[in-house]
């Protein structure tokens, strides 16, 4: 009964491992579609990666002529700065001299007026 028992267990072994076998079989079949899912959503995201950067390649002179054109624009938005920044000192000199004008000018009327109705 040695050999016999010897054999049941064999078989007994080589059912639970054609089980185990099975069993990975079945998970490597399993990983190996979503591995295959996985790629697919890869190379559909290289896909649109790719043709996005198309896109950026086919805009950039665009891209480029607007950034110049912002550079240019920014450049006279100073220079417009800079002169306001000038004409408003000089406007307000100007103003200080029409206020000390308008001070001379009532101080001399009033000489006039006095000197008019004193006589």
């Amino acid at each position: 009964m040695r050999g016999g028992q010897r054999l049941n267990n064999g078989v007994n072994e080589l059912s639970n491992g054609s089980k185990r076998l099975t069993d990975g079989l079945t998970r490597l079949s399993e990983g190996g579609a979503k591995h295959g899912d996985g790629v697919s959503q890869l190379q559909e995201g290289a896909g649109k990666l790719s043709s996005g950067l198309s896109t950026l390649n086919d805009k950039k002179d665009t891209l480029v002529s607007g950034v110049n054109e912002l550079t240019a624009g920014s450049n006279q938005l100073t220079i417009g700065f800079n002169t306001f920044k000038t004409k408003s000192i000089m406007l307000t000199d100007g103003i200080d001299k029409l206020h000390k004008g308008s001070e001379a000018f009532k101080e001399g009327l009033l000489k006039y007026t006095n000197g008019v109705l004193t006589q």
